[in-house]
């Protein structure tokens, strides 16, 4: 009886463990950078982020101080509001435990070499119009999905953003929590001992019962 429990107890854990393992893929990364723009400041140089997957982050494309845009390249692109001015739509912003996945993307999404805003000649939009904290979201060309935490304010006609640390899922189309994590491969085996362990010793209770 011990033996007939035991034998699909440990089949079924291994497939757990192969599940988890490969979706086990978070990678972190840390832009720390601030960008300023709004009522006279300095234009801004374009500024560019490479991901592990081969994308690239460009902010602000440096040809006026009243815009301040970021695009993915080829056909990423950044999750965006319905809401645009001059073509330009904002950027959603995502707090902590939102699901960034399929149901992220709406249809206006940014291809090839369109940029999203949060700054469109001076002016803002939405969330856009006052100080906040939040997480953008972001598809790249390979489909992995992804987040950028950020800290903005909106003060006299400026808008500054900094952007902290991003998390991107390295595995395509595998959706991510803002904010979540996933258990390590090694966190699952022994949880999967655990089980293993309380079967077997229920197992034992019942034959000696």
């Amino acid at each position: 009886m011990l033996k007939a429990f035991t034998k699909p107890l440990v089949a079924t854990l291994a497939m757990l463990s192969i599940s988890f393992t490969s979706s086990a893929a978070l990678v972190d990364f840390d832009i720390n950078e601030t960008f300023v723009q709004g009522n006279g400041q300095s234009d801004l140089s374009t500024y560019t982020f490479a991901l592990s997957d081969g994308s690239v982050i460009s902010i602000d494309p440096g040809s006026s101080f009243e815009y301040l845009d970021f695009m993915m390249n080829g056909t990423g692109t950044f999750a965006t509001t319905g809401n645009q001015i001059s073509g330009y739509y904002f950027l959603n912003s995502f707090s902590a435990g939102d699901i960034i996945g399929d149901g992220t993307f709406n249809s206006d999404l940014s291809v090839n070499g369109d940029w999203d805003t949060i700054l469109v000649g001076g002016s803002t939009f939405g969330v856009w119009d006052s100080s906040h904290n939040g997480a953008l979201a972001f598809i790249t060309a390979a489909n992995n999905y992804g987040y950028i935490s950020y800290d903005y304010t909106r003060e006299s006609g400026v808008s500054s953003i900094s952007l902290n640390s991003g998390v991107m899922q390295d595995v395509a189309n595998m959706s991510l929590v803002v904010g979540g994590t996933i258990p390590e491969p090694t966190s699952i085996a022994l949880f999967g001992l655990a089980l293993a362990g309380l079967g077997i010793r229920k197992a034992n209770t019942k034959k000696s019962g």
